[in-house]
């Protein structure tokens, strides 16, 4: 019974949004969030669902200029999905490019920010600002951050106004209670969560009923 009063507790903190749905016009996805936390993999999972198993027309931008790697890794990914993927480095080209890529789904991977770098974080804000069509600004937070850490993720790109949460590397720690108290505080629902490297596996439709039952198995530990 203790068990059942703490699980509709736990229930009753954590918001879900479901899965991402494409509406009538086209959905523009831009995946915000801290260095490392496995942003580019978490857009890979996602582009591979919605394109392969969904059949939607998907094409991938990065904005990503710093990281080479990150690009290059994009761009394998696309290449294996034979998904379109635009290298942009101005917000005059970004914007052309969401303007009249005929996709029905773009999916934008931004380059991984210090939430201490507050002319980085202004600087993804501002390619956000461009965009005019169904838009999601997606926050994405390793679920074995340090508390403070997150609080200061959160209120840093709390700037960008994003939309919702995807929780990454739940796999690699034992305590996921630290982001679903930040997402609450902030009001924001989690979206997904992901377990591991294996695209386009790995990856779940955030579930409160599934997050109550890892943390409670974790006190239980």
């Amino acid at each position: 019974k203790i068990e059942k009063s703490l699980r509709d507790l736990l229930k009753s903190r954590i918001v879900t949004s479901g899965p991402f749905k494409k509406g009538s016009r086209k959905k523009v996805l831009m995946f915000i969030g801290p260095t490392g936390v496995g942003k580019t993999t978490t857009m890979a999972k996602l582009g591979a669902i919605f394109a392969l198993r969904e059949g939607y027309r998907v094409s991938f931008i990065t904005i990503d200029n710093y990281r080479i790697a990150a690009t290059e890794q994009l761009k394998k990914y696309a290449e294996i999905m034979k998904i379109p993927v635009h290298v942009v480095n101005d917000q005059k080209a970004f914007k052309e490019i969401i303007e009249h890529e005929k996709a029905e789904i773009i999916m934008v991977d931004t380059s991984g920010r210090s939430h201490r770098n507050d002319l980085k974080i202004s600087e993804i804000k501002s390619y956000a600002d461009t965009i005019e069509c169904d838009f999601e600004k997606i926050l994405c937070v390793s679920a074995n951050t340090k508390k403070l850490d997150l609080v200061n993720i959160f209120k840093s790109f709390d700037k960008v106004n994003f939309t919702s949460v995807i929780m990454t590397k739940v796999d690699e720690t034992a305590f996921i209670g630290n982001v679903l108290d930040l997402a609450d505080k902030y009001k924001k629902p989690i979206a997904y969560y992901t377990s591991g490297q294996e695209v386009p596996n790995d990856i779940d439709i955030a579930d409160p009923e599934k997050l109550v039952s890892m943390m409670i198995g974790s006190i239980n530990q």
